[in-house]
């Protein structure tokens, strides 16, 4: 559970930015080998900077970026996300669901273009739950 700051307001957007600054956190920290997860680092810094940042929740599983519409830290099964797995080449791998369609494809570059964006932007049309 996390505490918000005083300065903050209880809300969706609130919620969704400080999940990311933990999860950019946990990633730049070096809690994981820092070659393998540069990708990642430099996805969120591209996503941050295209507002994502207060649309959606992050989290990390492993070296992996998880992408949702939950309010709650913990993914429910019928909820949508996506999940970006960092590749050995600097790639990402997609897998997840929006709805009840199955997502999955790559290895794809690393950058917010083409099909990666097509299913970041179809989910934040997902209802936050």
């Amino acid at each position: 559970m996390w505490i918000l700051p005083p300065w903050k307001s209880n809300t969706d957007k609130s919620a969704f930015e400080m999940s990311w600054d933990v999860t950019e956190a946990f990633f730049e920290n070096g809690a994981v080998e820092s070659a393998r997860v540069r990708p990642i680092c430099g996805l969120i810094a591209e996503l941050r900077e295209a507002g994502f940042d207060s649309a959606l929740r992050a989290g990390q599983s492993l070296y992996s970026l998880e992408l949702s519409r939950s309010r709650e830290h913990e993914l429910r099964p019928e909820q949508s996300y996506i999940f970006l797995s960092p590749d050995r080449d600097g790639r990402v791998a997609v897998e997840g669901k929006l709805g009840q369609r199955k997502i999955k494809f790559g290895p794809v570059d690393a950058t917010l273009v083409g099909s990666l964006r097509e299913v970041v932007d179809a989910l934040t049309l997902v209802e936050v739950d």
